[in-house]
């Protein structure tokens, strides 16, 4: 019902046309394809979008396989899951000390703190020696 298209090489002027606003013009990412080609993308997501809506169309496959938008958003979801963003998966938050460790529902701590930040903050250990982290999230 609420797809997400990533245009590639686009920017978010590439929606507009003319001539962008200040803010925009000064901090916005420089496109990659010309506005006539966004556009295009642009107005075939839309075209897409209003047939499943409308006619109930499902067989579009712009909006059921967005695989050239999931190859762009990718490597954002993963940042999102090894930080724990808890939009994708809210935190166990128990009273106990530790979280629950297998719980499907819930975020038991931050996967990259739990596999990175010991090793990073040890440096180089000596031969045999293992860090073992217990990351877990807690409400404050």
């Amino acid at each position: 019902m609420f797809p997400t298209v990533a245009l590639d090489g686009g920017s978010h002027m590439s929606f507009m046309s003319g001539t962008p606003p200040s803010a925009v013009l000064k901090r916005d990412l420089k496109p990659e394809i010309s506005e006539t080609a966004a556009h295009q993308q642009i107005a075939s997501a839309m075209s897409d979008f209003i047939e499943v809506i409308v006619h109930k169309d499902t067989t579009k496959p712009k909006l059921i396989d967005t695989g050239n938008s999931q190859k762009i958003l990718q490597p954002i979801l993963d940042a999102m899951k090894q930080e724990g963003f808890y939009k994708l998966k809210p935190a166990c938050g128990a009273s106990a000390l530790v979280n629950p460790v297998n719980d499907p529902t819930c975020l038991h701590g931050s996967p990259w703190s739990q596999s990175q930040t010991q090793n990073i903050m040890g440096g180089t250990l000596p031969k045999g020696i293992t860090l073992v982290n217990d990351d877990n999230f807690h409400m404050v």
